[in-house]
């Protein structure tokens, strides 16, 4: 607030301008609005790319961070960018070690366990579930779309740090069914209309209303 220049008063203020408003738009729109079965059903079927799911895939995975969770809660920002090349050299060698037992036989869900630096899978054996292709970085993309069933990546760099992976289900790019898409058709429709009678509401206002302009 300080920075900006605003009081306390003056965010209440504006809080309870934006409040009244909503009320009175939603007092406006209430009642005005339906939305039929055969008005979902078809915007789905009129609208089929939209709801077409990329491919998928399953991994787990091991990730060498470039700075570690620790390392995060322990270290400030610029002290971390300072030692970058060190934490890189250290993320690399760290996966690289990974990699080798792996190879020498390893099994990947417990190493995943005992070394990934992901906190969020590690206690799951790495995995990350299905992902759409697209969501993680394209390296990550990239190095998954070569793999088989079952089998482990070499070394993958992302922003993160350093990840070896490994492919365990795929799913091809498919149509999301219209059961789990219609109650979003749904919402998505009604705020359309929402909005047009909103602007309707707003345009007449402005016809009735004395109007200044005090900035250019």
């Amino acid at each position: 607030l300080s920075a900006r220049n605003i009081t306390l008063e003056d965010l209440k203020n504006s809080m309870a301008v934006d409040i009244n408003a909503r009320q009175l738009l939603n007092e406006h729109i209430k009642g005005k609005i339906n939305i039929s079965d055969e008005d979902v059903k078809k915007y789905y079927e009129d609208n089929k790319p939209k709801f077409q799911r990329p491919e998928s895939f399953r991994t787990r995975h091991i990730l060498a961070a470039l700075f570690t969770p620790k390392e995060l809660r322990t270290q400030s920002i610029s002290e971390l960018q300072k030692n970058r090349e060190y934490f890189f050299s250290k993320a690399e060698k760290k996966i690289d070690d990974i990699i080798k037992e792996l190879k020498e036989g390893a099994d990947f869900e417990e190493l995943a366990k005992q070394k990934s630096d992901d906190e969020g899978s590690k206690i799951n054996g790495g995995d990350l579930g299905f992902i759409y292709k697209g969501v993680f970085d394209p390296a990550f993309d990239e190095a998954v779309s070569k793999l088989s069933l079952g089998e482990t990546s070499g070394k993958i760099e992302t922003r993160f740090g350093f990840h070896v992976v490994q492919l365990i289900e795929k799913q091809p790019s498919e149509l999301a069914p219209f059961d789990e898409m219609e109650n979003a058709i749904q919402k998505f429709l009604f705020t359309e209309e929402a909005k047009k009678l909103v602007q309707d509401y707003v345009e007449d206002l402005k016809k009735q209303a004395t109007i200044k302009t005090f900035f250019p």
